[in-house]
């Protein structure tokens, strides 16, 4: 199953999957359930299915897994961190 590591820091980056796939990402602070979150938009142009999608990493959640592809975030987020 391929995996996706982002890193917790506002703004656009770039990864690669574990099966190599480049990875633009953007990642914004939202709040739910009053609590800090990690909201992930990606996209990819190589052969990743689904190629673009959205993930919520919620306060202390670092992995997610959803529709056949392993996200991770790279650390947790406690409050007040990553501002």
């Amino acid at each position: 199953m391929t995996e996706i590591t982002f890193k917790p820091e506002k703004g656009t980056h770039t990864t690669k999957s574990t099966d190599g796939h480049n990875i633009q990402y953007t990642i914004n602070f939202v709040e739910k359930n009053n609590e800090r979150a990690v909201h992930v938009n990606y996209e990819t142009k190589d052969r990743l299915t689904p190629q673009a999608g959205t993930v919520l990493f919620e306060m202390g959640q670092t992995t997610i897994e959803q529709r056949g592809v392993v996200f991770n975030l790279e650390g947790t987020l406690e409050k007040g961190e990553n501002e």
